[in-house]
């Protein structure tokens, strides 16, 4: 929903999908090049505020802002230690939803606990200085400790294909200045305890599929749709038929006919030459004709024609 977790993307996957709780409607994709880390982009459009103020952009139409997070998680999940992440938010350019936040995210199944810290778009006030470019929990830490505050949640997760959620989300909308959406929409937000407190359903009709429905700030309801995918799809499942390993979509074969690899012609021509050297020595000890080798069997090479098809 709104409060980020310690869990990352698997590494070599992306994502990419669409979310929207009034006035808000966000666009994103994230990529995990190596394990642990995970990269985000995205861009949030606010309904009904434009740019007219300036009229460079009059015909921009909703205001949009472009984004991009990074989160590493630094410790993965033990059994009896939780998965720890470090993320940064919008670090760059107008900064208007940036922040930093440490997190923590343990299974005890069939929940998922998350607690974390955060300022700037978590903390008690916005970061509202003029830099291009600021990492606070760096540059300035008493002052991040001193703006930080408390998110979390759990996740139940009865069923592979659906899970229950609830969060804490401490985003003080009527104090988010910075945010283009505060004047219109949130000047006279109920900052109360109840609608802090963020519900959901998530439901995965298939493994490369998310759907979520949620209802937020004790107003709104939400939803999200995302999908994720491999990257280098094709030489995974050649680096699982090189080592014999079943590949999805293709018939399991036998231990005698797995796949051998790109020299799977001439293993097979190898070894029934053995064979057949083997068996011309015992017909000239027995006084007999030596067999003529006349090539690999049929048999022999289908699994090297399957591998190279």
């Amino acid at each position: 929903m709104e409060t980020p977790t310690a869990r990352v993307l698997e590494a070599g996957k992306f994502r990419v999908g669409a979310s929207y709780v009034d006035p808000y409607i966000f666009y994103y994709g994230a990529v995990s090049p190596i394990k642990g880390l995970e990269i985000d982009g995205r861009i949030t459009e606010i309904l009904d505020t434009d740019t007219s103020s300036d009229p460079t952009w009059a015909d921009y139409g909703n205001y949009k802002d472009k984004a991009f997070d990074i989160k590493y998680q630094f410790l993965p999940e033990g059994k009896y230690t939780p998965a720890l992440a470090f993320g940064i938010m919008d670090p760059h350019g107008t900064r208007i939803y940036t922040g930093q936040y440490l997190v923590a995210s343990k299974q005890i199944f069939p929940f998922d606990f998350t607690i974390g810290v955060g300022n700037g778009r978590f903390g008690k006030r916005p970061v509202d200085d003029d830099k291009e470019f600021g990492l606070e929990i760096f540059t300035d830490p008493k002052q991040w400790i001193k703006d930080a505050q408390v998110f979390g949640g759990v996740q139940f997760t009865p069923h592979p294909k659906i899970s229950f959620m609830v969060e804490y989300n401490p985003i003080r909308y009527d104090k988010q200045t910075t945010d283009p959406a505060q004047a219109k929409h949130f000047k006279n937000y109920d900052d109360s305890f109840l609608n802090r407190l963020n519900y959901g359903i998530r439901i995965m009709p298939f493994d490369w599929t998310e759907i979520d429905l949620s209802y937020q700030r004790g107003e709104e309801f939400g939803r999200r749709s995302a999908a994720f995918e491999t990257l280098a799809r094709r030489g995974r499942r050649r680096r699982r038929a090189d080592r014999g390993l079943p590949v999805p979509g293709r018939a399991a074969v036998t231990p005698r006919a797995a796949p051998l690899g790109r020299d799977a012609f001439a293993v097979r021509r190898s070894q029934h030459q053995r064979a057949a050297g083997r068996r011309r020595g015992i017909h000239a000890a027995h006084g007999g004709a030596p067999e003529v080798h006349r090539g690999v069997r049929v048999a022999e090479l289908l699994p090297a024609v399957e591998y190279l098809r």
